[in-house]
């Protein structure tokens, strides 16, 4: 498969597991392909956001793919932010609220667009932050549970077309859109100016 087509089916990953209520379209900017973070805009203080880093207090990972990049986060997922992490690593909400979606059958390595293990958490303020490519039975909530943030929702896995092992992280308008909206994060070690940066390792720090 030639490197034009991964991107299309890892795109699709991302996609299919977001539920076909609402059709793709481009961004709410009319940009349909991003060349370049400074395309996105939007962005909170991150000292001030409601937002932190998606994995334990101490741990490191490295950011391999920022906002607007040419790979797969453009269009309505140029705000996503993917991690790279070995399977199993635990991931943490990212802000308090209500899962409302779970998957978790699909085996790591499948390599197939639509069998991608996610979790779904709405905010208080109706968006969604969605956690995608999970490992098998790696999630440790349910439908329904209320979540404080920091807490432990699950572990990181490679389910989907995946690029490899990896935390795809993007908070949504709302549970019935595709738009993801921009995010930064309040614990993020070193401290960004914005959006986190590609290819930097990322330290989630002590709020305290």
């Amino acid at each position: 498969m030639n490197v034009k087509h991964k991107r299309i089916w890892h795109f699709l990953t991302t996609a299919a597991i977001l539920l076909a209520t609402v059709n793709l379209h481009s961004c709410g900017d009319g940009d349909s392909f991003i060349t370049g973070t400074g395309a996105c805009n939007g962005y909170t203080a991150p000292a001030s956001s409601e937002y932190i880093l998606p994995y334990v207090v101490g741990e490191a990972y490295l950011l391999s793919q920022s906002n607007c990049e040419t790979t797969t986060h453009y269009g309505n997922n140029k705000y996503a932010y993917d991690f790279s992490m070995e399977i199993g690593t635990t991931i943490v909400a990212i802000r308090s609220g209500t899962v409302i979606k779970v998957e978790e059958s699909y085996e790591d390595d499948n390599e197939v667009a639509t069998e991608a293990n996610y979790i779904q958490i709405r905010h208080a303020d109706g968006t969604v932050a969605i956690y995608v490519h999970l490992t098998q039975n790696g999630s440790d909530v349910s439908v329904d549970d209320t979540v404080s943030q920091g807490d432990s929702i699950g572990q990181s896995g490679n389910s989907g077309y995946s690029s490899g092992p990896h935390l795809h992280l993007q908070v949504n308008e709302s549970s019935t859109s595709f738009i993801s909206i921009p995010i930064t994060f309040s614990n993020a070690s070193p401290a960004p100016i914005q959006a986190l940066v590609k290819n930097v390792i990322y330290t989630a720090t002590s709020q305290n």
